[in-house]
């Protein structure tokens, strides 16, 4: 089973859209894919309240019990468990990070968002997990050529020595469904590994 927390320190980045379309594209594709949604806000419980596959997809769930609920998933055959963390406190969210093979640090390629962005990094480095930087809600590029925000944005997460690989796939990770609209996204890895490579996601803006 692979574990995915999708993390963001800070509201209106994306964190639950991308979460909830990652489960959904997952269960598309005839993947074993469950959603816990760990943030007290319960915006991926509104999402999907009205669907009929919510109540095989979705758990609601808190930071305290995420452990046991991963290691029930892994024995109920699960293939994919994706975490919706909590945006606070720190401690919460480094229980979805401790449970995690790959870590998602969803941000617009704004000031605010990327340095929050930035904390979560702290956090993934801390505990010595794999990392990806998902710009969300970005322009699309235009023959080839990223808008001016996004350049700025990568400019921003190397300014940070983060490593930045653009458009490559994260080994161990299917991407194929998950085609690029509005999202960008880059790999970074704990302190003293080499660069890893990036695995694309789809999402576009809304909740979380």
């Amino acid at each position: 089973m692979k574990t995915l927390a999708v993390m963001s320190r800070k509201g209106g980045a994306g964190k639950t859209t991308v979460a909830v379309n990652l489960a959904l594209a997952a269960r598309a594709m005839g993947v074993r894919a469950v959603l816990a949604d760990a943030d007290p806000m319960r915006s991926a419980h509104e999402v999907l309240k009205g669907r009929e596959e919510a109540p095989a997809l979705l758990f609601e769930t808190s930071a305290a019990k995420l452990f046991a609920l991963t290691e029930a998933c892994r024995r109920s055959g699960v293939e994919l468990l994706v975490i919706d963390t909590p945006a606070a406190p720190e401690a919460d969210v480094a229980e979805a990070v401790k449970v995690a093979d790959l870590c998602l640090a969803v941000a617009r390629p704004t000031y605010l968002d990327l340095a929050a962005a930035v904390l979560s990094v702290a956090v993934i480095q801390r505990l010595g997990r794999e990392g990806l930087i998902v710009l969300n809600q970005c322009a699309p590029a235009r023959a080839g050529v990223e808008p001016p925000s996004v350049v700025k944005a990568f400019d921003a997460l190397r300014f940070a020595h983060l490593p930045v690989a653009r458009r490559r796939s994260a080994p161990g990770w299917s991407t194929r469904p998950l085609s690029p609209r509005r999202a960008r996204c880059w790999r970074s890895t704990p302190r003293g590994r080499p660069p890893a490579r990036c695995a694309h996601s789809s999402a576009t803006s809304g909740a979380g």
